[in-house]
């Protein structure tokens, strides 16, 4: 008996120790994908500071990147500090807010950059002019936003459409066969 509850206190011990490391690679994987993006929006702002005045065809195409950027390094290096320095420090409502800005500049860019859309990259068409690297930056970087958003939305709804279709196919039969087999009940005289 004593050796039964020791082996199960080990195995649980064994399964929380699994799920322990798979945690820590999660989490590795998500600090390396914070880093990608920091350097990404690093990159975002420095294209921006460097053509600022260089896109008069949507003047805001570097204003986006510059402040896509700011916004993004900033939220990106709280979600990290978060991880490893400011674990005590109530961080999470300003990351909340710093997102929803970071969403309506992504959709003012959006709609800056999609508007411009194709602008000529020779300086001598003067208005009709943006810088070739700040405006294709901008326009794949919210390209990809798109296609990866609309992927996980895509996913999502295959999960969901599998996941009715199984209920519907398989609980039918599920209900039928766990219902118990009534038998009559025998009737009752009353001996008035």
């Amino acid at each position: 008996m004593a050796e039964n509850v020791e082996r199960k206190r080990v195995t649980v011990k064994s399964r929380f120790e699994r799920v322990k490391e798979k945690l820590k690679k999660l989490k590795a994987g998500l600090t390396t994908s914070l880093v990608i993006f920091v350097i990404i929006h690093i990159i975002m702002l420095i294209i921006g500071a460097i053509n600022f005045k260089k896109c008069p065809a949507s003047p805001n195409v570097p204003v986006y990147l510059i402040a896509e950027g700011v916004i993004g390094l900033v939220s990106k290096i709280l979600s990290l500090g978060r991880n490893f320095i400011l674990r005590y420090f109530k961080v999470d409502r300003i990351i909340s807010i710093i997102g929803l800005v970071e969403v309506v500049f992504f959709i003012c860019g959006s709609v800056w950059i999609y508007s411009a859309f194709e602008p000529k990259y020779d300086p001598v068409y003067g208005d009709q002019y943006c810088n070739r690297t700040a405006y294709l930056f901008a326009l794949i970087f919210i390209s990809c936003i798109y296609v990866i958003l609309f992927s996980c939305l895509l996913i999502v709804l295959c999960l969901l459409t599998g996941f009715c279709v199984m209920v519907s196919v398989c609980g039918d039969a599920d209900v039928e066969s766990t219902q118990p087999e009534r038998t009559p009940l025998p009737a009752v005289r009353n001996a008035d």
